[in-house]
């Protein structure tokens, strides 16, 4: 441990690079245990993580009945909405079998 100075060689050096290498381990514990609290405080507090959706309830029932109607395609009613694919794909339920009746 050149770089701040302990002696290893020591008992004395031995003893703080003990002590640091403690102080090392139990850094990452504590951000852990005071974010897990700090998320459990907010949830108490009725907040909720995450991005808030852009869709409401509305739209994106509005987007399945485009779907099923077979009015639109899949990407003309994600320009549409705004959403992204993935938002998009949360609140409609896309079928992934091709419908080979017609």
């Amino acid at each position: 441990m050149v770089e701040q100075g302990i002696d290893t060689a020591t008992a004395e050096g031995r003893a703080m690079f003990g002590m640091l290498s403690v102080l090392a381990e139990l850094q990452p514990e504590l951000i852990v245990t005071n974010t897990r609290d700090g998320l459990a405080a907010a949830r108490a507090r009725g907040r909720n993580g995450g991005r808030r959706p852009k869709l409401n309830a509305a739209q994106a029932a509005h987007a399945q009945q485009l779907y099923d109607g077979r009015q639109h395609k899949q990407g003309l009613i994600h320009r549409r909405s705004g959403a992204g694919y993935l938002e998009l794909g949360a609140n409609v339920r896309f079928s992934l079998l091709l419908d080979t009746s017609s």
